[in-house]
């Protein structure tokens, strides 16, 4: 999608990474004990091999095997197949409703994966997490928004301030502040109490 805060802006166009790499970093991550393992881009599903580094990296011992994606090129098939491994997780990206996810990113993006996460929470809520970019224009609708979440079934829903990361210049004028990123995670635990399994988690949030 070339989101515009993403850090995919900085990396050279079409950079990938070899299938062979990949499966020697696979294997010396498992060498080494590694206890999670995540796959990301840029979107790791776009590389040709996916699958196959895919299928190689949960016959591992990992004790979870990620993929961060903007679960665009998924459906629900596709779905249990990559969740087939009770260890691993995807870890899909929206911002928001419709109209505020389709300012940085694809229009067709956000009915795409709901058509594919609202019954795989159904099935297996513990395998998937929700990833949200908090910034100035998505903020006042977050806690509305992991509250239709909750009640779809969702458990896990992370969040993250915008970082200076890929273009620069849309971060500069999009940062929430600190107090306002503390206020959010308060927001978003008050969701817990009607939704017990709802656990929100945000970056950088006071201890």
């Amino acid at each position: 999608f070339r989101c515009q805060y993403c850090s995919e802006g900085k990396n050279p166009p079409k950079f990938q990474i070899s299938k062979d790499k990949v499966m020697q970093l696979i294997d010396e991550a498992d060498e080494m004990k590694v206890h999670e393992l995540t796959l990301r881009g840029g979107e790791a599903t776009l590389h040709p091999a996916f699958y196959e580094i895919w299928g190689y990296a949960t016959k591992k011992d990992f004790l979870s095997t990620n993929v961060i994606t903007n679960g665009f090129v998924f459906d629900r098939d596709k779905v249990n197949e990559i969740l087939e491994n009770p260890r691993s997780k995807i870890i899909a990206s929206l911002d928001g409703f419709p109209e505020i996810n389709s300012l940085y990113r694809n229009p067709a993006q956000f009915q795409k994966v709901l058509n594919w996460l609202e019954p795989t929470l159904q099935e297996r809520p513990q395998q998937v997490v929700l990833l949200s970019v908090i910034y100035r224009q998505n903020h006042a609708q977050l806690t509305s928004f992991a509250r239709a979440m909750a009640e779809k079934g969702l458990e896990f829903y992370h969040l993250s301030p915008l970082k200076r990361l890929g273009r620069s210049e849309i971060a500069e004028t999009n940062f929430v502040s600190y107090d306002e990123i503390n206020q959010l995670q308060e927001d978003l635990e008050t969701i817990s109490k009607d939704f017990p399994r709802f656990k929100p988690t945000v970056s950088c949030v006071a201890l």
